[in-house]
């Protein structure tokens, strides 16, 4: 896995705190990912949790998030369950930040569905 293929996936929580007029970033999320999915372009949405965790590795102590990666582009077998941001338009991968860094920062085994959304990305 590549550096670039996570980086098909934009970080709307950044780009709403440049764009949330109204101080709302999370609702400002919504509204992009929504843009994204009629689009058809890929996404990440991020929803911080308000504990942090450390990594056994590192020592390192990370404020912990749920990380929302979708690619509306990629076909899914099947009927699509209802998560925090509404209905994915396509294959999709949920997971805690405390999950996702040992995978990316010290090369732990990545799930399977992760790594066929990742491979199949847009760069």
């Amino acid at each position: 896995m590549t550096t670039g293929q996570l980086m098909a996936f934009p970080g709307l929580l950044q780009i709403a705190h440049l764009c949330a007029s109204d101080g709302d970033v999370y609702a400002m999320q919504e509204t992009l990912v929504a843009e994204c999915r009629i689009h058809r372009k890929s996404f990440l949405a991020i929803m911080p949790i308000r504990n942090k965790f450390t990594c056994s590795v590192c020592k390192r102590q990370i404020g912990e998030a749920l990380w929302h990666l979708e690619d509306p582009m990629q076909q899914t077998n099947g009927q699509l369950p209802p998560g925090m941001w509404g209905t994915p338009a396509g294959r999709y991968f949920e997971a805690n930040l405390s999950a996702l860094h040992p995978i990316f920062a010290h090369g732990a085994t990545m799930p399977e569905d992760l790594r066929e959304l990742l491979s199949c990305a847009r760069t």
